[in-house]
């Protein structure tokens, strides 16, 4: 006989056979279930209980901590004495005025720190959304903050 040729081993009837390497630390199939074992399950469930709960906790406290509401003023006794300086007003400022609202007012605002300040109170008018018929109706209450004039 040559070396290069492989003799195959005698199997003796009442020797059991080993398992093939590439079984040994294997566990069963009922064991595994989408690529995860048993104990790797309970500790994704333990740390996702604790996740939910965690995220439980702080919605209530996001839920239970509402801000104050805005506080808008309006009316004849309020806008009396209201005045409103167009270059420092900020957006809720200009809501106080009967035909500004929200958006309208954040518009402004945004226009301003955009394009710079207003030269005078006509220049309001360049906001989209504030026409003339506007501009007329909220005059009596805008100041360039040098004038103090009344209504």
């Amino acid at each position: 006989m040559s070396d290069s040729t492989v003799q195959p081993l005698p199997l003796d009837a009442n020797r059991p056979c080993k398992p093939a390497i590439s079984d040994v630390g294997k566990q069963s199939d009922s064991h595994v279930v989408l690529g995860f074992r048993l104990q790797d399950r309970r500790i994704m469930v333990v740390l996702m209980s604790g996740l939910l709960f965690w995220l439980t906790l702080e919605w209530l406290v996001v839920a239970t901590r509402r801000p104050d509401p805005l506080s808008v003023q309006r009316g004849s006794a309020f806008l009396e004495k209201f005045r409103l300086n167009v270059n420092e007003a900020t957006w809720v400022d200009w809501m106080q005025l009967d035909d500004i609202g929200p958006a309208l007012a954040q518009r402004i605002v945004t226009d301003r720190s955009l394009n710079g300040r207003f030269s005078s109170i006509e220049d309001v008018a360049r906001v989209p959304g504030i026409g003339p018929a506007t501009l007329d109706r909220i005059r009596p209450w805008l100041t360039m903050g040098h004038d103090a004039q009344k209504p």
